[in-house]
């Protein structure tokens, strides 16, 4: 997965993390992309205000790194057929400043991410843009994320490896989608991954 990464942006590094440590890519979505929802609530900017010990390499990115999650279909009709977008779906850049706003479309460095709810937990599913712009159709690299909103509070998580690994062996080389789904309700364990403070 981290070949469709090349740019600075802080979200490179921790998604390139949080795949290398504490999560992993897996094949499907626990949503297909038909089914993408945006859920308002992650709508904005987010002020990175603390990592864990798995990514502290990128404390430098404390108070000064904003994510940026956006709607897909603000995108312009161009950039939707270009990279196969999700209608549903949601962006998300780090801005790598505190300044604000809407980062300039680019693929390098961004994803296409959307919600699946399991039980009473909310889980991201993303995916980078070029590889959505290589419309490939299996052996695609989706890396989960749960998270949790409360406030202007928003918390993200990684599988743990020892979650990571129960889930690959249960699964084996072929898998389908509702295999997936069902390991991740049944053996998922997370461990925190970064805070972030909303600020518009």
């Amino acid at each position: 997965m981290k070949s469709a990464f090349k740019t600075h942006a802080t979200l490179f590094t921790l998604v390139c993390l949080s795949a290398t440590l504490i999560g992993c890519d897996w094949n499907f979505p626990l949503t297909s992309p038909g089914r993408a929802r945006v859920d308002t609530n992650l709508i904005g900017n987010w002020l990175i205000t603390n990592v864990s010990k798995e990514i502290d390499e990128e404390r430098e990115s404390v108070g000064k790194s904003i994510l940026f999650f956006g709607k897909a279909i603000a995108a312009s009709e161009e950039n939707r057929s270009k990279y196969n977008l999700p209608a549903g779906a949601m962006l998300l850049w780090s801005n790598g400043a505190t300044t604000g706003g809407p980062p300039e479309f680019q693929s390098s460095g961004g994803f296409a991410c959307w919600p699946t709810q399991v039980a009473k937990t909310k889980i991201l599913n993303l995916i980078a843009l070029d590889q959505l712009k290589e419309n490939k159709t299996e052996n695609e690299d989706y890396l989960f994320w749960k998270y949790e909103i409360n406030g202007d509070r928003l918390t993200l998580y990684g599988l743990t490896e020892s979650s990571k690994k129960k889930i690959a062996v249960s699964l084996g080389k072929s898998y389908s989608s509702a295999d997936l789904y069902q390991e991740i309700s049944s053996k998922s364990l997370w461990t925190p991954l970064m805070t972030a403070r909303r600020i518009q």
